[in-house]
């Protein structure tokens, strides 16, 4: 996603606390819409799904279970992003 649309995704973000629950539901399906969009325009096409760059994520992934730090519910590697699923056990990101 290019820097000045990740700011704006961002911002968007981060005034979410000024609406009401409702309202924040929908304004986080239109968040997630424009990222994705970005994404399925990406000229990075297939990255993390080439060479060794799924073994390394998924180990990655392993390393924070088997550490405590998440508790995984799902996960899916796309060709140039990722998505997860999961409870943070300890702490926060």
């Amino acid at each position: 996603i290019p820097r000045d649309a990740a700011m704006k995704i961002r911002e968007k973000v981060l005034e979410l606390e000024k609406y009401e629950d409702s309202e924040q539901i929908l304004i986080r399906k239109k968040i997630f819409l424009e990222m994705e969009n970005w994404l399925d325009r990406s000229d990075a096409e297939g990255i993390l799904v080439k060479g060794k760059s799924p073994q390394i994520i998924k180990e990655a992934i392993q390393f924070r279970v088997e550490t405590g730090v998440w508790r995984m519910i799902e996960y899916v590697i796309m060709p140039n992003h990722l998505h997860l699923f999961f409870a943070i056990e300890n702490g926060n990101l």
